[in-house]
């Protein structure tokens, strides 16, 4: 347990450390935890709706793109903290 608490604070100081040096970074890290939200979204929606259906499969594959497209399109303007879309939260 004493790695895994040491590899914790490593990780948590690299982040603040690179936060100090670039005030890009918070930004970067948000959006990079917005994708794994929706990656891990997309992998419950897999398992539950069967993703053998074609229907429930051409459905979840296109609110991921439009999910994809929207952050990429954050990434490419710089603007993080855009509310307008909750679904993001």
């Amino acid at each position: 347990m004493t790695s895994v608490y040491y590899t914790f604070v490593t990780v948590l100081f690299l982040a603040v450390a690179a936060s100090i040096l670039d005030p890009k970074v918070p930004y970067y890290l948000s959006l990079k935890v917005q994708m794994a939200i929706i990656s891990i979204r997309r992998l419950y929606l897999m398992f539950i709706l069967h993703p053998r259906n074609q229907f429930t499969t051409w459905m979840i594959n296109r609110r991921i793109k439009s999910l994809t497209q929207q952050l990429q399109e954050q990434m490419n303007n710089g603007s993080p903290n855009d509310d307008s879309n909750s679904d993001l939260h």
